[in-house]
């Protein structure tokens, strides 16, 4: 498979990754402006913890969210701001394991926000961004390679004023959902640390065994308007060896 056709499905999947995440949040942005426009609530869809009333709200609590001092849509903006990259991120990273990871942070957030958090009800998918956050740091630690890694920094840069959300601070915001999300999100990294990354490399001249290339830039500017001038640049490729490091 030639590198430009591997590009090409490369941009696609991304593409696709973003799409399924803008439409997790579309869905979610349209259950909320049904829930204003009929006037009704549908926050008893949450988790209401140890109560067999509040077990539906394992599976509906994501869908689900509320008004805050701030605003109407301030709880969903918030977490769509959050979703649409770290979904996005999971999806096209960790296509073949996606949806499995997805499911169970989803489902073991959810029940473990019933049997431990406050006895309130819990509403929103801030839990599912923080496991999900916390996935693709993770495992980039257990497995050690270095484009796992690499995406665990970004994540460490980018997300790290989460942490912030896991200790209760607002009594209106599910700290506990956070907590219980940083944690799943360590515990499905774990067990899915042997799964393969889709960052892995591609293109032939980044595998090994292949023979060293090199490969040539030459980047123009202009000095003055009557003047041009060409800087060139050489990268050569050369696999890493057996038996060297």
């Amino acid at each position: 498979m030639s590198d430009q056709t591997t590009l090409l499905e490369e941009r696609n999947k991304l593409r696709s990754s973003l799409l399924m995440a803008l439409f997790f949040v579309f869905a979610l942005w349209f259950i909320r402006v049904m829930e204003l426009s009929f006037g009704t609530s549908l926050v008893k869809l949450g988790i209401l913890p140890r109560h067999m009333s509040g077990l539906v709200g394992i599976v509906t609590s994501p869908l689900i969210h509320g008004t805050t001092k701030e605003g109407l849509y301030s709880h969903i903006i918030h977490n769509s701001l959050v979703l649409i990259p770290i979904l996005g991120l999971t999806l096209y990273s960790y296509r073949q394991i996606a949806f499995k990871v997805i499911a169970w942070l989803w489902l073991m957030i959810g029940f473990w926000v019933w049997c431990f958090a406050r006895e309130n009800y819990h509403v929103g998918a801030s839990g599912l961004a923080y496991g999900l956050a916390s996935f693709l740091f993770f495992i980039g630690i257990f497995q050690r390679k270095p484009s796992a890694m690499a995406l665990s920094g970004i994540i460490l840069v980018t997300h790290s004023g989460m942490l912030y959300g896991i200790f209760p601070k607002d009594p209106h915001v599910s700290w506990e959902s956070h907590l219980i999300g940083l944690i799943a999100g360590m515990v499905v990294a774990f067990y899915f640390r042997n799964s393969g990354l889709n960052l892995e490399p591609k293109y032939s001249w980044m595998k090994e065994g292949n023979s060293s290339e090199s490969f040539d830039f030459t980047y123009t500017y202009e000095d003055r308007a009557d003047q041009r001038e060409d800087i060139q640049f050489r990268y050569d490729y050369r696999p890493k060896k057996e038996g060297k490091k």
